[in-house]
């Protein structure tokens, strides 16, 4: 993640998000640190550079927020 622009940016917007919709902001903001940590795992997972990292990363994103959180 340390490699790619942008990700501390869609990170924050993640929090952001959470915390806007969330009750307790600091067990939200936790959740959503875990979340994007777990989604950054799998794009990893999948990606065999930087330029890959990015869009799997948004499209884990994508696939997460098609669930319930």
């Amino acid at each position: 993640m340390a490699s790619v622009t942008g990700i501390g940016c869609a990170s924050t917007a993640v929090l952001a998000a959470f915390i806007a919709l969330g009750e307790n902001p600091f067990k939200t903001s936790i959740a959503a640190i875990e979340l994007f940590g777990d989604i950054g795992q799998k794009a990893g997972k999948k990606s065999r550079g930087p330029g890959q990292f990015q869009i799997n990363l948004l499209d884990e994103l994508y696939h997460e927020s098609q669930r319930q959180i």
